[in-house]
């Protein structure tokens, strides 16, 4: 009978370690959509926000399944890009701040702009390290089909 209590009124929490590296996962669910080498910059990017964000399997799984499914809608983006807007809108509403000292209207690329042009202050509350890896995966893109997306992108992101 004792043991029987104490089975019953005792329960010993453990606490598993965060998961921060989603290399394996990522690579298994886009394998067969994308190249390795766009799964690699994709993987990078996903692993600063673990390392900063509270993630988990199933809503990176979310996160993927909504960019396999409406990858064909962003005719201005490639794969990468829509998938890195995505993300950074998951994760930082308010990541297009960023972008705030340039004309939602430009056609220049981001990679033919100086750092100057992009702004993070503390109030964004992003690292650094995923700044220049959003940079660095949107370097072909403009503000202007940026600017375009962002709304349809809201939507998707609405009902998650």
């Amino acid at each position: 009978m004792g043991a029987a209590f104490v089975e019953k009124y005792i329960n010993i929490f453990v606490t598993l370690p965060i998961n921060t590296d989603y290399s394996s996962y990522v690579k298994e669910i886009l394998a067969e959509i994308i190249d390795d080498e766009m799964i690699v910059k994709l993987i990078v990017l996903i692993n600063s926000i673990s390392f900063s964000k509270k993630t988990s399997p199933r809503e990176l799984k979310k996160l993927l399944d909504l960019i396999i499914i409406y990858k064909d809608d962003f005719i201005d983006l490639t794969f990468l890009e829509f998938s890195t807007l995505l993300i950074m809108k998951y994760y930082y509403k308010d990541f297009i701040n960023i972008f705030s000292k340039i004309n939602h209207l430009s056609n220049v690329q981001f990679k033919d702009l100086s750092k100057l042009n992009f702004k993070n202050d503390s109030e964004l509350d992003i690292p650094q390290n995923i700044v220049n890896c959003m940079l660095e995966l949107l370097a072909e893109s403009n503000m202007k089909s940026i600017h375009r997306s962002l709304s349809k992108i809201d939507r998707i992101l609405a009902f998650t």
